[in-house]
């Protein structure tokens, strides 16, 4: 995996949608689970990025969360609220305004993962523009994520 190249495109992705944070997590072979694999910090989080690192590893159930619901239903996902807080229950880091969680679809049609964007501004949520514009990230990042696989 690249993970230098993901942490650069996640930042690129997270200053366009001005998001605090972001991950990208890999399905694993049997598609009954995702893993964190990368977690990105900007603004004021990013002095506290250290903080989140425990994050890497963890692993979210295949339908289960915003991020897990994206991964089931091969779409984007919007999370707000209540919903947003059951993100951070298995991050940890606080109480988001808003999560966006898209699938990484490989040149197969299957999920490689997803790419979150999260959000503390309490007035802001991501709207269909952003999921739109996430999309495209997401879709570098299954590029990303496939040619790592193949040169391993």
């Amino acid at each position: 995996m690249r993970t230098a190249a993901l942490k650069d495109l996640l930042l690129v992705g997270l200053e366009v949608l001005d998001a605090a944070q972001g991950s990208v997590l890999l399905a694993d072979a049997e598609g009954t689970s995702l893993e964190f694999a990368v977690v990105v910090s900007r603004g004021e989080l990013a002095r506290h990025e250290s903080e989140f690192a425990h994050l890497v590893g963890q692993r979210v159930p295949w339908g289960e969360g915003v991020s897990g619901r994206a991964a089931s239903l091969g779409l984007p996902q919007v999370a707000t609220r209540g919903d947003a807080a059951e993100f951070c229950r298995v991050a940890n880091d606080g109480s988001p305004s808003t999560v966006l969680a898209v699938p990484m679809i490989g040149r197969d049609g299957k999920v490689l993962g997803v790419i979150t964007a999260v959000s503390f501004d309490r007035i802001r949520e991501f709207d269909p523009d952003a999921c739109r514009l996430y999309s495209r990230v997401a879709s570098v990042a299954s590029a990303l994520v496939e040619d790592g696989r193949t040169k391993a």
